[in-house]
């Protein structure tokens, strides 16, 4: 349902920006054709006769086109409508096949790509899809044949340069019993001024600028989840000061009832200006993994998230995009050790996976919707002291403890390049 949402609003928001960018007179995507022009042409066909008949004819085809009406909607103007004469030579290829000559006239179609822009698509803007369907008048007539009947080609031209274009078509000429179906190789001559074509290469550059902002939707939130379970650790922040380039944790989360999961957190670099490279896993303990890289500033703001997306592409997301006033790109306020003694009322040990820590600073808060409670070891080896927390709330109980801690880690990054 949320691929279906977000297919929806991609959409629209495309139309919207191609509508806007198309507020000017330019054609965004258009055709080699402008109202007015002229196209003169003349194709080789090989045809067989109709009705199981073993008649075979090379039939000539001089054309005449004028087009009449381009209609165009918010930049699109794809299609060209038109009026054509052709007449029909047919030249005998097995015994038993008349010569046959004659005439036609009718309406056309074409649809181009001039424009079009689509990533990939460059050769598309010399394409010209057509159809061409209207009356034929055999001048010169096979015993039993009948004189009038119907003609009908549609085919793709290409356009060699503005003007001359080559083409492969489908052909049919006449009745139904005694006409004449084949495919023909052509030759046209484009007559009158080349149309203006804008592109939609700026359509398509929004469009997905608005596509890749859209599929950002869940892993951003995603790695908000884990930044907030991570960093935030129950209502301390983390001591980012106290890790070193290469250092890290591993945290082993639990709720009862559920299967745990784990998070890792590592410095992987800091640059001169202060700014820090971090990475977060998130893993399930089975395979699952969700890998993040974010950039802190120095004053502890999100700056740019690199992450996989659905199909295992790096993607790059940048916070500056995000609302100013979204909770975690606020600056963030670190606990130093300094604070721990005066904020903790008792001294406990703690035994976690990483080993058992005596001495630890016990602090607990309790209000309304429950409680939390933080354990700090006043060893300076353990990256933000932190060893373990239980956050209590609303009968939910999550208990979070260090499972181990990470060295060697320094500049090892697997997303940014």
């Amino acid at each position: 349902m949320f691929k279906e949402k977000k297919v929806i609003l991609t959409l629209f928001a495309v139309l919207g920006l191609a509508a806007a960018l198309s507020a000017e007179s330019d054609t965004l995507w258009g055709s080699n054709y402008a109202r007015g022009n002229t196209v003169f042409g003349a194709a080789a066909a090989y045809e067989q006769g109709r009705s199981f008949s073993s008649e075979k004819a090379l039939a000539l085809y001089p054309s005449a086109e004028i087009l009449l009406w381009k209609p165009g909607f918010a930049g699109y103007a794809p299609f060209d409508f038109g009026l054509t004469a052709e007449g029909r030579f047919g030249l005998p290829l097995s015994k038993g096949t008349p010569l046959t000559a004659g005439i036609g006239g009718g309406g056309t179609m074409h649809f181009g790509f001039r424009g079009f822009d689509f990533p990939g698509s460059e050769y598309l803007d010399r394409l010209d899809l057509y159809a061409r369907f209207g009356i034929s008048f055999d001048l010169i007539k096979g015993e039993g044949a009948d004189a009038i009947g119907l003609m009908a080609t549609s085919g793709a031209n290409y356009f060699l340069d503005d003007r001359l274009m080559l083409g492969l078509s489908y052909t049919g000429w006449g009745s139904y019993d005694y006409g004449y179906d084949g495919v023909s190789l052509q030759v046209q001559y484009r007559l009158g001024r080349t149309p203006e074509v804008k592109g939609m290469g700026d359509a398509w550059k929004a469009y997905q600028e608005t596509v890749d902002t859209m599929e950002a939707i869940g892993p951003v939130t995603q790695f908000y989840a884990f930044y907030v379970y991570a960093v935030y650790s129950g209502g301390y922040y983390w001591a980012p000061e106290s890790y070193e380039p290469g250092e890290g944790t591993l945290w082993r989360y639990t709720e009862e009832g559920e299967d745990p999961f784990f998070l890792e957190r590592v410095l992987l670099e800091r640059t001169g200006a202060g700014d820090e490279w971090w990475s977060l896993t998130y893993s399930d303990g089975e395979g699952e993994e969700y890998p993040f890289e974010f950039l802190l500033s120095a004053d502890r703001e999100l700056q740019v998230l690199y992450y996989r997306d659905d199909s295992g592409r790096v993607k790059m997301f940048d916070f500056k995009d995000e609302d100013p006033d979204h909770p975690y790109l606020e600056k963030m306020e670190t606990v130093s050790y300094g604070d721990l003694e005066s904020l903790s009322a008792k001294k406990q040990t703690v035994t976690v996976p990483a080993g058992t820590f005596r001495d630890c600073y016990f602090i607990t808060d309790e209000n309304e919707e429950g409680s939390f409670s933080w354990w700090f070891s006043p060893d300076d080896k353990v990256n933000g002291s932190l060893v373990k927390f239980v956050n209590s709330d609303n009968d939910i109980v999550v208990t979070a403890e260090l499972e181990k801690l990470i060295t060697g880690r320094k500049g090892q990054f697997s997303l940014r390049q």
